[in-house]
């Protein structure tokens, strides 16, 4: 079975790094960054389907870090791992709208499990948006068809006036004019 998804791990290098790489890496494809900058380029060089990274990481806080990615890719899955889940660290995940967080005791089954939970939210964000899209550029193309054949009534109408008609725009200066107007200035 080939793997599809990309798993962005930024996490300092330690006994539990190590075990997500290895637990993700059975079924995900895996890419680490250790600094900032190895994540920065990463981000740029790939599409990573899921972003994990330490509450810390290359001195920075991860929410913070993730407050700073998400503008740039809003819907970017993003779990933050940390050695303790303090009511506070909660509290910014969910602020900055981070899709979950990892905290000890942790299996390769509650690793895996929350990655696949993440992806499966985000595929069902992206489908929502893309019906969403689909469904107001169908919309944008039917008033656009209504508003073509209201369009081309106005202009028959227009059209068969007998009187002479000059329409003006607000700095007078000639928009519209019928053929009876034509024909009365030759």
């Amino acid at each position: 079975m080939p793997k599809s998804d990309l798993i962005l791990l930024a996490l300092e290098v330690s006994t539990t790094s190590k075990l997500m790489e290895r637990a993700l890496s059975v079924k995900y494809e895996i890419a680490v960054a250790h600094d900032l900058n190895s994540l920065n380029r990463l981000l740029q060089e790939s599409t990573p389907a899921l972003l994990l990274v330490g509450e810390t990481f290359g001195g920075q806080e991860g929410v913070t870090i993730a407050e700073e990615i998400l503008e740039r890719f809003p819907t970017l899955p993003f779990l933050i791992y940390t050695d303790k889940a303090k009511p506070e660290l909660i509290k910014s995940i969910l602020r900055v709208g981070v899709s979950g967080y990892l905290a000890p005791p942790l299996r390769t089954d509650d690793i895996v499990d929350m990655v696949e939970n993440s992806l499966k939210h985000a595929h069902r964000i992206g489908d929502w948006l893309r019906r969403e899209v689909k469904r107001t550029t169908s919309s944008l193309k039917k008033r656009a068809q209504i508003s073509e054949a209201e369009r081309s009534r106005l202009e028959t109408v227009f059209n068969s006036i007998n009187d002479s008609v000059m329409i003006l725009d607000e700095d007078n200066l000639v928009m519209l004019v019928n053929p009876a107007m034509c024909r009365t200035f030759g």
